[in-house]
């Protein structure tokens, strides 16, 4: 997928390493491509479908904590709201993707004592995606070289399967297909983002973050067939409030400050 999702990037941006800075190419390169590595191993070390679903929601902490930076480094101010909107953003992430299924506190404590290290690495994918939008923004100064980060992580990538036991992939007309949409989608996905990053609002952008999982619940649900659980619906419920009130959080202290 990074594969696809490089060479279609290259042939619209071109292989131009010398135009970026070099904070910005290897450090921010190499914070994309470990959060891409650390969140597959992840998912790979997930021992159930439940670990899976809540290695996901630990992942999508990654909004709350780039929220967090612009706040502690003083880029935003916020109010107490800010606290409590978060933790609903977070509980709302966690019903989406649990549905119905929801497990209780001390079920999620027993699966992070039996497998700690899928949970630590997906924990440090959630730290390393926020700090690598902040880095982006930071060290980026406009400049797009999502395409090379792209290279870097699928080689990364062919590296790790060459040096496994892994048997070789098997292509065929529908895996092939699937991986080419999953590219295109993928290079448009991150080109997004980072064009985001550098030019738009952080912290509105990591808000309006938190909806992806209800974005992929929606698609998985039109896609299959499937009627959202009640859960779900309760999640979305949760997320939007949240959400909201991180806006106001932020808002109120923008205006006091005016």
């Amino acid at each position: 997928m990074f594969s696809v999702s490089a060479i279609l990037s290259l042939g619209f941006l071109g292989f131009r390493i010398k135009k970026y800075t070099p904070v910005y190419l290897w450090v921010c390169g190499g914070l994309f491509a470990a959060y891409e590595i650390c969140l597959s191993l992840a998912l790979g070390l997930a021992q159930s479908r439940e670990q899976s679903l809540e290695l996901g929601m630990i992942n999508y902490l990654w909004p709350s904590m780039t929220i967090l930076y612009t706040v502690l480094t003083g880029r935003e101010r916020a109010s107490w709201l800010l606290a409590p909107a978060m933790l609903m953003c977070v509980v709302g992430i966690y019903m989406v993707m649990m549905g119905d299924g929801i497990s209780s506190i001390d079920a999620l404590w027993q699966n992070i004592r039996e497998n700690p290290m899928a949970y630590s690495v997906a924990l440090g994918a959630a730290f390393l995606w926020a700090t690598y939008s902040i880095m982006s923004r930071e060290y980026g100064q406009g400049q797009n070289a999502v395409h090379l980060f792209f290279v870097m992580t699928a080689s990364i990538f062919w590296i790790q399967h060459s040096l496994s036991d892994e048997p070789s992939i098997q292509f065929h007309l529908q895996a092939s297909l699937q991986v080419l949409c999953l590219g295109v989608v993928c290079a448009v996905a991150y080109a997004c983002w980072n064009y985001g990053v550098q030019r738009g609002n952080l912290t509105l952008l990591a808000m309006a973050s938190y909806f992806s999982p209800i974005l992929a619940m929606l698609f998985g649900a039109a896609w299959l067939g499937f009627i959202p659980s009640s859960g779900a619906i309760y999640g979305v419920v949760l997320v939007t409030a949240g959400s909201i009130l991180c806006w106001l959080s932020i808002r109120m202290k923008q205006q006091k400050g005016a």
